[in-house]
């Protein structure tokens, strides 16, 4: 990644530094490539007025600066706290991912369900092989997914909205008040806004929340119908586990375990449902 560009009003990290910015934006904490309402991003004087107690996620910005001519980026602090899927939190998510409907543009190459699909049906990128080896359940959790997605096999879901398509809770920021941004934005296409909320309620699974996982698979459902959700669901699950796989130093074998435990029991309720 180049440097040699100088930044007009702030000074240019060296090499050294910028590869410790990037060493720690890859353990804990990330790189703002886009934002909803310029980043209005929590400062210390609000973690002090919200602290944890109100169940949010605050960050404070260590650096921001150009790495090149295409990439500007801000390293944040992560504050005390846990993400919120509640109440007004939880609207205001909803809100945010309604925004990107009906995109009315042709997607080009920037179908993402397309992907999706090439993954699930036809291998791509090795994600299924990947995905198995993050833990000791991930084998037979992936193969439980194969044998869900069989009756449906082939499905390809219409790319008709702008979908972020990794809108994991880390990756929306909070004041303690209202969204202020959201990050992370590489895999930005066309696709179905539900992935989202898919996204987000097997984080909110994994956290305990099950009513506001529920929730959001329902609103899921609603806009891809059940086998779009089995089919958003089951490439949430594999896309997740393999890049736990990637990223085993990173992470560890206990994120995939939780993942796979939240997969499962999303798996167990809507199988249940689904025959009853």
């Amino acid at each position: 990644m180049s440097t040699n560009q100088p930044v007009q009003g702030a000074a240019t990290p060296d090499a050294r530094q910028l590869r410790t910015i990037l060493i720690s934006v890859s353990i804990s904490l990330m790189a703002v490539v886009a934002s909803v309402s310029g980043l209005n991003v929590a400062q210390t004087h609000m973690a002090v007025e919200f602290g944890a107690s109100l169940g949010t996620v605050l960050w404070i910005i260590l650096w921001q600066g150009m790495v090149n001519d295409d990439w500007h980026m801000f390293v944040q602090n992560q504050l005390p706290g846990r993400p919120a899927l509640d109440g007004p939190m939880l609207k205001a998510t909803l809100h945010l991912v309604e925004l990107q409907a009906d995109a009315g543009i042709a997607a080009g190459d920037r179908d993402f369900t397309g992907y999706v699909s090439n993954v699930l049906f036809n291998d791509w990128d090795k994600v299924w092989g990947d995905a198995a080896q993050a833990c000791a359940m991930a084998g037979e959790l992936c193969a439980r997914l194969r044998r869900w997605l069989q009756p449906l096999w082939g499905l390809r879901l219409p790319p008709v909205d702008y979908a972020h398509n990794d809108l994991n809770l880390s990756n929306i920021l909070t004041d303690g008040r209202g969204i202020t941004g959201v990050v992370d934005w590489d895999e930005f296409g066309l696709g179905s806004r539900a992935l989202d909320f898919v996204v987000l309620a097997v984080d909110a699974e994994r956290l305990g929340n099950h009513r506001a996982a529920d929730h959001l698979l329902a609103r899921a459902a609603r806009i891809a119908g059940d086998d779009g959700l089995r089919c958003l669901v089951s490439y949430r699950a594999i896309a997740g586990l393999a890049h736990l796989t990637q990223e085993r130093q990173a992470y560890g074998g206990s994120l995939a375990d939780a993942v796979c435990v939240a997969i499962s029991a999303i798996l167990d309720r809507l199988q249940t449902t689904s025959s009853g």
